[in-house]
């Protein structure tokens, strides 16, 4: 951005999502110094790692990587899953070295069919040149740890979201290592994949990944309840941590967090956990839905914004919850002409141009008559429609180009930390149903007419009884007035770098009962 004189005329700045706009003619000033340095560690070792396997992976008669090869590794989204968890585990290997417990081997993937070796100390060479150049260090602890970590895990979290649409949300994975996952039935906690799969995001994750997913509040509430179950101390505090910040409309949470903290008779656990993924189906939790991009999208548009002298200002501006994660994509939607991203699978290209779509976004659990409204496409496939395609694998699968799906309207994802008692019968903009959870921000009711315990010691008998009294009043005050959501969309023509675009007021959508990862409607 071009830098202007400065005049004595008063400034003003108004505070759009996690970025500022500057006023007219006031140059921009970078608010996260520390955000722009690790974000350009992460670009620059992705870039690092990915001329070393065009090496590994020549194909001109020198061994040399063309050019035009090198452009599409850079557009395979597949690679960039595979160059994530590397930069990943090398960033977790130079803190276990600074802690003297440093383990691990060289790094192995599939690459259109063919096996590839990454060695370790070449992948560890690249990141501590880029560690240095942008002028971090490890020691016991830095600040920057806290920074990067949550763009890393973001940028897992695209592979994660795909890997759970082909598992399902049975199962509740324990621990997981190479060869197996130990994994718990969520049935046998009352719960069913086909009735509670909008409340069950990351049920399948690692269990390390989703110990950093769970301090951003990115798991789905009965994901996080069924971990706080299962967990011991020290996890088991973030779990409640999260239950108590995204649950306090459910009655007496904080003594159900403390009742089962000794009391594990599953019949009983089975009773809180069913009554509560009940609750929640018709009043929806306090939810952090954060966007998944595949870490090559940022490297793509990084590099275009360097060429206009912007790049610092555009990392600045990036965000993972608010309009500088849709600037992205939609600074990336505009280069489709020229750069085409592909991904290794049996889908077709409809399939998983919507796939992908839905693993950046979360909306997997959305509403296809919210997502019809807000985009050009009216034909949204399920995933009982690609369940096939989407979990075969090996030498069925092939490079398939995406055509990724454009707004017309877009809101910030929901983060809402407070939301307003709103139910207005003159201004419904969209109906809540039981099959969907809310990807994008809104106003939601959550008064559910309960009272509390009083002063006496809860036990499971009260517990039970105010749980089935709560979930009979809902339904009978959900067949006059059904839970509203009320959601202000903003104008995706007018989104630019530094600014949310314009608010749409009156724009309006209508709910159709069916999700992508549904198996039936709950009406």
């Amino acid at each position: 951005m071009t830098s202007l004189p400065s005049s004595s005329r008063a400034k003003r700045e108004i505070q759009v999502d996690d970025a500022d706009v500057p006023a007219a003619k006031q140059p921009k000033v970078i608010k996260n110094p520390l955000k722009v340095k690790c974000l350009n560690l992460i670009i620059k070792s992705f870039e690092g790692i990915l001329e070393c396997i065009a090496k590994l992976a020549g194909s001109g008669d020198d061994g040399t990587t063309p050019a035009k090869d090198k452009q599409a590794l850079l557009m395979d989204i597949t690679l960039a899953n595979n160059i994530t968890k590397i930069i990943y585990k090398a960033h977790k290997l130079r803190l276990q070295e600074s802690e003297s417990k440093m383990t691990s081997s060289d790094f192995k993937f599939s690459l259109s069919g063919r096996q590839v070796v990454v060695r370790k100390d070449r992948v560890m060479e690249i990141w501590d040149a880029q560690v240095k150049s942008v002028g971090l260090v490890y020691s016991k602890h830095q600040e920057w740890y806290d920074t990067i970590m949550p763009f890393l895990t973001s940028f897992l979290g695209f592979s994660l979201r795909m890997a759970e649409l082909k598992r399902g949300f049975k199962y509740l994975v324990l621990k997981s290592t190479d060869v197996e996952d130990t994994v718990l039935p969520i049935n046998k906690y009352g719960l069913s994949e086909d009735r509670h799969h909008t409340l069950l995001e990351g049920i399948s994750y690692p269990p390390n990944i989703r110990q950093q997913m769970v301090r951003e509040c990115w798991l789905g509430p009965m994901t996080a309840f069924l971990c706080m179950l299962c967990s011991k101390e020290p996890a088991r505090e973030n779990y409640e941590h999260v239950v108590q910040k995204t649950m306090p409309h459910i009655p007496c949470i904080q003594d159900i967090i403390k009742i089962t903290r000794k009391n594990t008779n599953k019949m009983d656990l089975v009773m809180i956990s069913h009554s509560i993924a009940e609750i929640l189906l018709r009043n929806p939790v306090t939810e952090n839905f954060a966007m998944f991009f595949p870490l090559n999208f940022l490297v793509v548009a990084a590099a275009e914004h360097n060429t206009t002298g912007k790049l610092d200002w555009f990392l600045d501006f990036f965000s993972l919850t608010g309009s500088g994660g849709f600037y992205m994509y939609k600074a990336i939607l505009e280069l489709q002409a020229t750069h085409k991203f592909t991904i290794r699978s049996c889908m077709n290209e409809e399939m998983a141009s919507q796939v992908c779509f839905h693993c950046i976004f979360g909306t997997f659990k959305q509403d296809f008559g919210i997502l019809s409204s807000i985009t050009p496409n009216k034909n949204w496939v399920t995933g009982r429609q690609v369940s096939t395609s989407i979990k075969s694998k090996g030498s069925l699968s092939s490079d398939v180009e995406i055509e990724l799906i454009p707004f017309k309207v877009y809101s910030k994802p929901d983060l809402t930390e407070d939301p307003v008692l709103l139910v207005t019968p003159h201004r419904e903009y969209v109906r809540s149903q039981y099959t969907s959870s809310p990807c994008f921000s809104g106003y939601r009711v959550r008064n559910l007419f309960v009272p509390g315990f009083s002063n006496r010691e809860p036990i499971i008998l009260q517990i039970r009884n105010i749980l089935n009294d709560t979930l009979e009043k809902l339904r009978e005050y959900l067949k006059d007035k059904p839970c509203l959501v009320t959601t202000r969309w903003r104008d995706w023509d007018s989104l630019a770098l530094g600014t949310h675009g314009e608010d749409m007021p009156d724009f309006q959508v209508t709910c159709s009962g069916v999700t992508f990862a549904g198996k039936r409607d709950w009406y």
